[in-house]
């Protein structure tokens, strides 16, 4: 009997507890879910503030430039100047890359937060080692705590929603944005450069720098960035590992930061990269008159543009320059040869700025001595070559087997003028090494000048030197000369020009013999042509 009444007693309290969870699950669950529910609101709601302002309970991946030099960052490898470097030591975008570590770091979070209040929950609630005691302990943890534990993931989540979303929404537009800008703002500067030709010539090695190499302004740093083009490191500006920030954008690095050649590492000069570069590359044999033809250029240059109505400039950029206007200078007033040039293996090119109100180019005037042309291993440390579209090479029709019998029994000059070496030799010694580098020829513009043509018409007094190109053809092909023009019609140049120029310093500008007719026609069609042509008339007026 008292078994039966102890196990009433059980099955009553059993059941007296049922019908109070039941009462609580419709009375007190729900207050306690609605109240859940509006702190994961407002957790939620804060969560994104805490995350942006570092307070998160798990680590947040960084844009940093140790996170893109890792890989985790930006998805790809670099193009241009960093190709073969990787990415640029430098800090991404917030706008997508750091938003996007934000937003995950969030969601994580949001995650752990979740998982934390359910398992507090959970660990403060009593537990019993007795099957029964805890199959209704645990019961009574879901009718009261269940309702709230989801209640509060649920509001957790619906707060945290739409700043997720509109985070990844904001992400993708950004991303889609910044692919567009970089990619306007690449193709303006390929027009730019491809219509007014700016480039960068680095003065030691000579060759074209698409992409120099830029220093970080930051006195301290040292670091080395190689590719300040828009794109996801930067669209306007960059910000360098050190946090120094630099400029992007063609005129704004170039104006501000210290630029190296991609290839020697030399610092660059410091001059406005964005004009236009032309560089002349004048070739030949020993005593053929290379350097008094450019001496002749140059003191016409800066003599017209100091007498001109225009306002022109005619400036030397860089010592080499200042050295060759002196010694122009001096052999125009003493009416003598130019000295001859001192054999070197890499010699340094006179750079000149040619400027208007509205335009200015430079012209890098490059000479060497006639030993470099001997063959074509010797003409392999002049590396300005390469990058030249403008050859200028000097002939000492002297030379011609035909002149040199007709000189043999002249008085009127003297054979101690006549170049030394093969004109031949000279000529093969440049395009045969430029055609073995690989390097293209059809792009090139050659002017084969005739120097000394006033003392060959003392000499071939019944067939002078005649002044128009087909005509300088001709004369040269009937003169011993046949062998070069074949050579020349080979090898396929973009445009070929034959002129004739004397051996003294003229003042007559308009002569058709003056060099500035090769110089004309070599830069036909660019700006540096129009300012010559601009300079030429304003001089005319002057007079």
């Amino acid at each position: 009997m008292p078994y039966i009444i102890a196990f009433i007693v059980i099955v009553v309290f059993y059941l007296a507890l049922i019908y109070l969870l039941a009462t609580l699950s419709i009375t007190v669950a729900p207050f306690l879910g609605l109240i859940a529910f509006l702190g994961g609101l407002i957790w939620g709601g804060i969560l994104p503030i805490k995350i942006l302002r570092g307070k998160s309970r798990v680590p947040v991946l960084l844009a940093s430039p140790q996170g893109i030099r890792g890989g985790y960052v930006l998805r790809g490898s670099p193009r241009g100047g960093a190709k073969n470097y990787g990415w640029d030591e430098a800090w991404a975008l917030y706008l997508p890359y750091q938003l996007r570590f934000d937003r995950t770091a969030v969601w994580n979070n949001l995650l752990i937060d979740i998982k934390s209040f359910t398992r507090t929950a959970w660990n403060k609630w009593p537990h019993f080692k007795n099957s029964i005691n805890r199959f209704f302990s645990r019961l009574i943890w879901f009718t009261l705590l269940g309702l709230p534990v989801a209640a509060f993931a649920a509001g957790a989540f619906i707060a945290s929603a739409p700043w997720i979303v509109m985070v990844t929404l904001v992400g993708a537009v950004a991303a889609v944005v910044q692919f567009i800008v970089a990619k306007v703002l690449a193709i303006r500067d390929a027009r730019y450069m491809k219509k007014f030709g700016a480039v960068v010539v680095c003065p030691e090695c000579y060759r074209e720098n698409t992409a120099p190499v830029f220093l970080c302004p930051e006195p301290n740093c040292g670091r080395k960035h190689r590719d300040l083009t828009p794109g996801p490191l930067g669209i306007h500006s960059r910000v360098c590992e050190c946090t120094a920030v630099l400029p992007v954008g063609r005129e704004k690095r170039f104006e501000s930061l210290v630029a190296e050649c991609a290839f020697c590492e030399q610092t660059l000069p410091d001059r406005d990269h964005t004009r236009q570069v032309s560089v002349l590359s004048i070739f030949g044999s020993v005593g053929a008159g290379k350097t008094q033809f450019l001496y002749c250029l140059v003191d016409s240059l800066r003599n017209r543009a100091q007498n001109g109505a225009n306002q022109e400039r005619f400036v030397s950029l860089n010592s080499t320059a200042d050295d060759m206007v002196a010694k122009s200078d001096a052999a125009a007033l003493q009416g003598t040869g130019p000295a001859k040039t001192p054999h070197q293996e890499s010699p340094s090119g006179a750079s000149f700025l040619l400027e208007n109100e509205s335009s200015q180019v430079e012209l890098q005037l490059m000479d060497a001595a006639g030993e470099n042309f001997v063959t074509a291993e010797n003409s392999v440390g002049l590396r300005y070559i390469d990058s030249s579209n403008y050859l200028i090479f000097v002939l000492d029709p002297l030379a011609l087997e035909s002149v040199k019998s007709e000189l043999e029994v002249s008085k009127n000059v003297s054979k101690d003028i006549i170049a030394q070496g093969s004109g031949n030799d000279a000529y093969g010694s440049v395009i045969d090494r430029l055609r073995s580098d690989g390097l293209t020829l059809s792009d090139r513009r050659l002017a084969i000048v005739l120097s000394k043509a006033d003392l060959v018409d003392k000499v071939m007094l019944a067939d002078p030197i005649p002044t128009e190109s087909d005509d300088i053809r001709l004369w040269l092909e009937r003169n011993g000369g046949d062998r070069m023009i074949r050579r020349i019609e080979y090898d396929h140049l973009g445009a070929t020009k034959f002129f004739a120029v004397d051996s003294r310093f003229t003042t007559d500008v308009d002569s058709s013999r003056h060099p500035l007719r090769v110089l004309e026609w070599l830069l036909e069609g660019t700006t540096a042509q129009q300012l010559i042509t601009a300079t030429e008339t304003a001089h005319q007026t002057s007079q």
